[in-house]
């Protein structure tokens, strides 16, 4: 696996993605270590600066999204490092503007915030399976520019990750939650809405 088997120069189309590079497992440990030194680096050029960066992570559930938060979780102080796993919103939390919620979260000068899904959520899953009106998903898209342009020009870095995984890796995920007792505690992470969304897959891709 190199680097140039993930440069994209057109906006991609999950459904027509056919290549999926694999690292043998050596390899993986080795790079895994090189970037968590690297973000180590980051944090600790943040500490004590205004600097401050959104980590943003959304894909297909069982795509790997909670490994990526332990990955950054051992390398990193959690005393400048926050995780904030989204999950449907509150009663409290309904009443209000969608957005509200993150913005509560975004981080302080020398922090470093990761967010388990996000905001996209509008325009995702909520668009998909009827959470959210057609008024409200189509003016989502101007909403989440705006928000992401204010969190520029206030000084916030945001890096943003898709996890594209196939249909078939997906369901040899979900089977080996139910199963592998080794994984019971991503046994509760699989639940009927998960189901749901991996039925709805051809329309979360448009």
């Amino acid at each position: 696996m190199k680097a140039k088997d993930f440069n994209v120069v057109r906006r991609p189309s999950l459904g027509k993605i056919t290549k999926h590079p694999s690292i043998v497992f050596a390899s993986y440990e080795q790079r895994l270590d090189s970037m968590q030194s690297v973000m180590q680096s980051i944090q600790q050029a943040y500490l004590g600066t205004r600097e401050r960066a959104v980590v943003v992570l959304e894909g297909w559930d069982t795509a790997g999204k909670g490994g990526i938060v332990r990955r950054l979780g051992w390398a990193l102080d959690p005393r400048s490092f926050k995780v904030y796993p989204i999950a449907a919103p509150l009663s409290h939390e309904r009443g209000r503007h969608y957005l509200q919620r993150f913005w509560e979260k975004l981080p302080d000068p020398g922090q470093i915030v990761v967010f388990d899904r996000s905001w996209y959520g509008r325009v995702l899953v909520e668009r998909v399976e009827g959470f959210a009106s057609k008024r409200e998903w189509h003016r989502g898209y101007e909403e989440i520019n705006e928000f992401e342009r204010m969190m520029v020009a206030d000084g916030i870095r945001i890096a943003k990750l898709y996890l594209h995984i196939t249909p078939a890796e997906q369901v040899r995920r979900f089977k080996d939650r139910l199963n592998n007792p080794l994984k019971r505690s991503s046994h509760t992470k699989t639940s009927a809405i998960d189901h749901v969304g991996r039925s709805m897959r051809p329309q979360l891709k448009t």
